[in-house]
């Protein structure tokens, strides 16, 4: 699907790349750091099951002003975690590098990098692979994904099978 994503498909990412905007006057990019730990709803399903994931990162943030006003924000994010289906109790191994780069003035979001894969325990290999670019409509929440390249098995049909399967869903 390439359009509009779900409020719930967004969960997990909006845990991820929302941060607070620094507020300062600066020449250059204002830097900081900020250590990532959260559990929710992964957005994709099994069924009617929702998800779960767990996972710890870190979120580079770099902002860049014009005067006071931020109008641009770069989010290099990085982690790993688990997947979890809660009927099962069976997880798999996760793991994310990405990019969010957002243009207030052009009001666009683009999220470039490895969003999400899942992997077989033991040598199984990658089973979903959420990677690529992603370009987005930052004038509404959540925003409508406007260009996509990449593997995005959020996206297509059949995406998340192995994953439900591999969870005993």
């Amino acid at each position: 699907m390439k359009g509009k994503l779900t409020a719930g498909s967004l969960a997990l990412a909006a845990a991820i790349t929302v941060g607070a905007s620094a507020t300062a006057h600066a020449q250059g990019p204002v830097i900081h750091t900020q250590e990532l730990n959260a559990t929710g709803p992964w957005g994709p399903r099994c069924g009617g099951e929702a998800i779960i994931a767990h996972f710890t990162g870190s979120r580079r943030i770099e902002d860049f002003f014009d005067g006071a006003t931020l109008v641009l924000e770069r989010r290099h994010v990085t982690g790993d975690g688990t997947v979890m289906l809660p009927s099962t109790g069976k997880s798999l191994p996760y793991d994310f590098d990405f990019t969010l780069t957002l243009d207030f003035t052009a009001k666009t979001g683009i999220i470039t990098g490895q969003q999400a894969h899942v992997v077989l325990p033991g040598g199984g290999g990658v089973i979903f692979r959420n990677s690529g670019r992603l370009l987005e409509d930052t004038t509404s929440f959540p925003p409508p994904i406007t260009g996509e390249s990449g593997q995005h098995d959020y996206f297509d049909p059949g995406g998340m099978d192995a994953v439900c399967a591999a969870l005993g869903a």
